[in-house]
């Protein structure tokens, strides 16, 4: 689910500011995903959003 964005306080370099915060909830079946690998996958997702520039701008890889 995605949540409203709403003003929260958040620390940032030290200080307190407000920045627009989005929630976003995933709710998964402990028979179709283990909770190790779920928190591996958030992780990840966490990563890609917080800096998208380090994903967006390299090639794909193509497998051989």
């Amino acid at each position: 689910m995605v949540g409203a964005i709403k003003d929260r306080a958040v620390v940032e370099d030290g200080k307190i500011v407000v920045r627009p915060i989005l929630k976003i909830t995933a709710t998964l079946d402990h028979r179709f995903l283990d909770g190790a690998q779920g928190s591996q996958l958030a992780a990840e997702i966490r990563r890609c959003l917080l800096k998208p520039g380090e994903y967006i701008d390299k090639p794909a890889e193509v497998a051989n």
